[in-house]
This record gives structure tokens, sequence and C-alpha cells, in this order.
């Protein structure tokens, strides 16, 4: 199963791209213990296209979260695949 984790593009903060995704590393990681083994980090801070996949997981921010929701959006209108969003947002207000 393709696993896609997609960071997407902060605007609220300055140089949001200098800071890796350690979220998504940490998740990346943890999936793969459990027999997921093809994984792909996405940073739309610094990427542009999003590969398609089984099933994407989103992490969103307060400030990034439509960004979040606009990427989500477009990933069920194309690939009409599952679809996760976590992060900072989603924990505090789901």
């Amino acid at each position: 199963m393709k696993v896609v984790l997609i960071n997407p593009p902060d605007d609220f903060l300055e140089n949001s791209g200098d800071r890796p995704c350690l979220g998504l590393a940490y998740l990346a990681g943890y999936a793969q213990d459990y027999g997921f083994n093809d994984i792909q980090i996405v940073d739309m801070n610094h990427d542009s296209e999003i590969p398609s996949a089984d099933i994407y997981g989103i992490t969103a921010t307060t400030p990034s979260y439509a960004s979040a929701l606009k990427i989500a959006k477009e990933l069920k209108k194309k690939y009409h695949k599952p679809l996760i969003l976590g992060g900072a947002h989603a924990s505090a207000v789901p």
C-alpha cells in the first residue's frame, strides 16, 4: 500500500520551508514498523506535485488549515482515495 504524507504550504510563517516535517517523519517511521513500506513525505513548501497513492495523510496547524482543506478537496476529486487530516489543528479543534 502506497502512503503519501503531506505538509501543506504555510504562508504565515517566515522561512516555513526551513524546518523539516518531523511529525510526518515520526509517523512514517512508526508506519514502517507496522508493515507500510512505501511511504513518501511531500513538503508543499518545496514540492509542487503530489503523487498518486492508496491513502493520503495531511498535517495541519491552524495557520495552514485552509491550505490543507484545499489540498484535501483536490485529492478527493482527482484520486477518490482515503484521506486523513491530522496535526495540531485537528487535535485542538476536532
